[in-house]
């Protein structure tokens, strides 16, 4: 886990908030209703499969069906298992980051998506990171 503290009033986040997320910003992000992104989820995935990955919310589907909150389908696995991978990269390089400026005696603490990710979210893949933001003091 990233270093940083967390504040007594935040709290991670539960897969069912997480599914009511998701359903709004995919709402948001196509137009669509609600229930409308959940059925094709279910029935006709493919045609979601970039918006998702364009919108970061690949790996949501996989979790959400893990929870019973999607029916479970095989697109979905291949989805998370890409931002997995770009995640865990961005998080190694930032803790490593963090560690060679903290043997320099420079203190970092990570931000954004980098805290929020491995504080918040149950699963540090959930929060999509495209870069690294650090404040140095």
């Amino acid at each position: 886990m990233l270093r940083g503290t967390t504040d007594e009033r935040m709290t991670r986040i539960e897969p069912r908030q997480l599914g009511d997320y998701f359903f709004r910003l995919m709402s948001v992000a196509t137009g669509q209703a609600p229930g409308q992104i959940k059925s094709l989820l279910n029935h006709d995935p493919d045609r979601l499969g970039q918006a998702l990955g364009d919108a970061g919310l690949a790996a949501f589907p996989e979790f959400l069906a893990r929870h019973d909150i999607l029916s479970p389908n095989p697109s979905f696995a291949s989805w998370a298992a890409a931002t997995r991978t770009a995640c865990a990269q961005i998080a190694d390089t930032c803790a490593a980051l963090v560690d060679e400026l903290a043997g320099r005696g420079i203190t970092a603490i990570p931000l954004k998506g980098a805290w929020t990710s491995s504080n918040l979210y149950p699963e540090s893949h959930l929060r999509a990171m495209n870069d690294i933001d650090i404040l140095v003091d």
